[in-house]
């Protein structure tokens, strides 16, 4: 990205309750918005993001990183049983 950038966090998590009972917490990664002032409007989420299931013990992490040069997202996936 290039010109004014905006880069932003979401503080605190996002909950997910189902009908059964379960929950599901997540946090997003920082926010990179492009294009601010003039030119296309480009937001891209770059670092972590924690995906937490207390009652049944889960987790995982999705990382998302910076696009190649043709435009692919490159993301790592890691779990924990």
């Amino acid at each position: 990205m290039c010109c004014v950038t905006s880069v932003r966090h979401q503080a605190g998590p996002n909950i997910i309750n189902f009908a059964d009972g379960g929950c599901i917490t997540y946090s997003l990664p920082e926010a990179h918005v492009g294009g601010i002032l003039f030119g296309e409007r480009i937001i891209e989420y770059l670092g972590t993001i924690d995906f937490r299931d207390e009652q049944n013990g889960l987790s995982y992490a999705l990382f998302l990183t910076q696009s190649l040069p043709w435009k692919l997202p490159l993301i790592f996936l890691s779990h924990s049983p």
